[in-house]
Parts: C-alpha cells; sequence; structure tokens
C-alpha cells in the first residue's frame, strides 16, 4: 500500500546556520533554495524544484549552455552556479544559456540526487 506524504517540491530542513533568503544549499547530493531566512534551528522547507535564478560563479570555464549540467560550487563560503563539473555537485539545468562572465543564471533544480 502506498501514500502519498508530498508532492516532493520542498525539503525539510533544519538549519544548522544562518541561511539568506533565496540562498543556494547543497543538502546531501540535493540542491535546495531557501524560501525565507532563517537561523540555526530553525525548521524551513527547501525548494527542490523549479526554475530560479541563481548566483553564477563568473570565472574561465564557468558557462554553461541552455539545456547543459548545472553544478554548484563553493566560493568564498557561498555556492555558485558553475558549468564546470570538477568539484562540484551537480544540482540542475541551465535554463538559459550563461556566459563566462555572467553573475546569474537561471537555473532549473533537479529535485533529486543525481
Amino acid at each position: 500500500m502506498a501514500r502519498e506524504l508530498q508532492e516532493g517540491r520542498t525539503l525539510p530542513y533544519t538549519a544548522t546556520a544562518a541561511i539568506d533568503n533565496n540562498e543556494l544549499l547543497v543538502i546531501g547530493a540535493i540542491g535546495a533554495v531557501a524560501p525565507v531566512a532563517a537561523v540555526t534551528g530553525d525548521r524551513i522547507d527547501m525548494r527542490v524544484e523549479g526554475v530560479f535564478r541563481l548566483t553564477k560563479k563568473a570565472a574561465a570555464n564557468t558557462d554553461g549552455a541552455i539545456g547543459a549540467k548545472a553544478y554548484a560550487i563553493a566560493t568564498g563560503g557561498v555556492r555558485k552556479i558553475t558549468g564546470l563539473a570538477t568539484g562540484a555537485t551537480e544540482v540542475g539545468t541551465f535554463w538559459a544559456a550563461a556566459a563566462t562572465g555572467d553573475v546569474l543564471a537561471n537555473v532549473k533544480l533537479h529535485g533529486h540526487a543525481v
């Protein structure tokens, strides 16, 4: 017997540190966006599906073509999107092309570990 618990668009998460509104986190191997700011100990429902405009690393070889895999990498303590897989976690797909110098990228989150 199966019973649906939820649609799976959010992931319950207890903040282990302060989180900014719209901040990208990697929880396990899942990319997630905070819908609200939170402080340590707050329980929030992180968004794991949808298309988001996220901060992108602006450096050589970080571009992404529409439909290409998008990765999250920690840069200065902040998770940013990159098109480069090395040292990063796959979190979604570039929903629009992002050039090397771009500081924002449109990314569709997978909603599951890859």
